[in-house]
């Protein structure tokens, strides 16, 4: 039995999308009785020609380890490739030279969906096999399948067969669910890890991710890594969508470019490839080379809106993003954070906003998170549009209300004497009077949202007369292909009593509520 290679794990097939509709479905087998035998999947099929596949889709009833077994006739040597729906390479195996059979085992999970693909490398007049596959979810029962045939590598007592997301992840934790969320991890660029042991690399890796996604830095995969890994891993699904040639590029999760359509050249000025319009799709040249590409971006409405010569990619959205190296976080919330991605003020579009809130994780963020019948919507305005370059202040000098950046060497009563913090109620009395200073109009629900949608920092506020705190919240792009709808309410980000990546007002905001907000924008353009 072979050992999964980390080298080959790491291969994705971009053609996995059109293999998937043309793969047959391979259900569980059934005798000539018509009863089912559970957990096994046989086909018998012949292949007349090299560089021809077969494909088979197979959903698996349980996690576990899956044996796969092909035995061929003649001096036939087929290929077996597993591939997950993302298109990420499981197995990459063939029979020897002096073989007729062979048996490779990979871990699967209950539910998720993997391709099979079946070729043959030679071929004497026909290559016929028998393809079969058996999943086994106990340790003891693997291991007698493993002595039977007289195969290698038997698994340790302790590792669970379990589905993703049962248990919480730690520290020499071993299983099915651990080889997944390496399989995910490595999806997102944070490891080429397969085995099925959650070891001291595991654990760093993991607080990479967190500290990145501003989660509690534990190394501990629960609910909240869990559900922010599995976001990262739908958003980066969402912009698989660009064609390869010419170059290798590499697709990557970046929402810069949605609702236009884009064209890409190399130095020279050559054509190299195009996003499919309306696509959310962001290119990037691989690490193999260091071409210089130029990027004409095309409005999916209106025509050209600059020539390829204009736009120089600096590896990560254009140059509308600035990462900093020195970013920082902290759950302090009268504390300043330094954001990791800021806007400029005067390159915005709705893909970069999108990308600036969404740093933030407001959802599982803990700096965000309601605290002992505490909420922070102030802080997350505050945070988010001091990485639009449009900062929305949280302290104001004491003496004449002007804007007070917080000092970090020198304590907090020591800032407290120069200057106080502004509750959400106190923002709103001081946006009054104050918005036109800082670049801010006020506008109606329709035009807040047009704005936001063009990639300008834009707000609601609502004041609270009976002695609360007053909210705030972030008006974010709307998803493609969708209007403004005044039954719906403009498109949210916030933090409150409940946290929300994205959420149209009116699904957890009354009629009333909605009457009683009024709106910012940042953006000097009529809207």
């Amino acid at each position: 039995m072979n050992n999964i290679n980390p080298a080959k794990i790491s291969l994705f097939d971009e053609n996995i999308k059109k293999i998937n509709t043309s793969a047959k479905i391979l259900d569980e087998k059934v005798n000539e009785d018509g009863v089912t035998i559970k957990n096994v999947y046989e086909i018998e099929h012949r292949i007349t020609k090299v560089d021809e596949y077969n494909y088979y889709k197979i959903k698996f009833r349980k996690s576990g380890r899956a044996n796969f077994y092909i035995k061929t006739n003649k001096n036939n040597r087929p290929s077996i490739y597993l591939f997950d729906r993302d298109g990420l390479k499981l197995v990459d195996v063939s029979i020897g030279k002096t073989d007729k059979q062979l048996h490779h085992s990979v871990d699967v999970i209950e539910g998720e969906e993997y391709i099979i693909g079946i070729t043959c490398n030679t071929i004497d007049n026909s290559c016929e096999y028998k393809f079969r596959a058996k999943v086994y979810d106990s340790v003891n029962e693997y291991n007698i399948m493993v002595k039977q045939l007289g195969l290698k590598n038997k698994i340790y007592s302790d590792y669970i067969f379990t589905q993703y997301g049962h248990r919480t992840l730690k520290k020499n934790r071993r299983g099915t669910d651990v080889v997944h969320l390496k399989r995910l991890l490595i999806k997102l660029g944070y490891t080429n890890d397969t085995i099925g042991v959650f070891n001291d690399k595991t654990q760093q890796e993991v607080k990479n991710f967190q500290r990145e996604n501003h989660l509690k830095v534990d190394g501990l995969v629960g609910p909240n890594t869990r559900k922010t890994i599995g976001f990262k891993i739908n958003e980066k699904r969402d912009v698989l969508s660009g064609r390869k040639t010419k170059f290798t590029v590499e697709i990557v999760n970046c929402y810069l470019l949605n609702k236009y359509k884009i064209n890409l050249y190399d130095e020279k000025g050559e054509y190299i490839v195009s996003s499919d319009e309306n696509s959310q799709v962001d290119i990037k040249l691989s690490k193999e080379t260091d071409k210089t590409l130029k990027l004409q971006i095309i409005d999916s409405i209106n025509s050209s809106t600059s020539n390829p010569n204009k736009w120089q990619y600096d590896g990560f959205c254009l140059d509308k993003i600035i990462e900093n190296q020195n970013w920082s976080s902290t759950k302090k919330h009268a504390y300043p954070i330094i954001p990791r991605y800021i806007n400029k003020a005067d390159s915005r579009l709705g893909g970069v906003y999108d990308i600036i809130i969404d740093q933030f994780n407001v959802e599982m963020n803990e700096r965000y998170l309601q605290n002992n019948n505490k909420s922070y919507c102030n802080i997350y305005v505050w945070d988010v549009t001091k990485a639009m370059s449009a900062e929305i202040p949280h302290w104001i000098y004491r003496s004449n209300d002007s804007i007070y950046k917080y000092n970090t060497q020198i304590s907090y009563s020591e800032n407290a004497k120069i200057a106080h913090e502004l509750s959400a109620n106190s923002v709103y009395k001081w946006m009054k009077k104050h918005h036109k200073e800082i670049g801010y109009k006020r506008v109606n629900a329709l035009n807040a949202q047009q704005s936001a949608n063009k990639g300008n920092p834009t707000i609601t506020m609502w004041y609270s007369k009976f002695g609360g705190s007053g909210h705030m919240q972030i008006v974010r792009p709307l998803p493609y292909n969708e209007s403004y709808n005044p039954s719906k309410g403009v498109y949210i980000s916030q933090a409150g009593s409940k946290n929300y990546r994205a959420i149209y007002l009116r699904n957890e905001y009354s009629k009333k509520y909605q009457n009683e907000l009024i709106y910012y924008t940042h953006n000097n353009e009529d809207v």
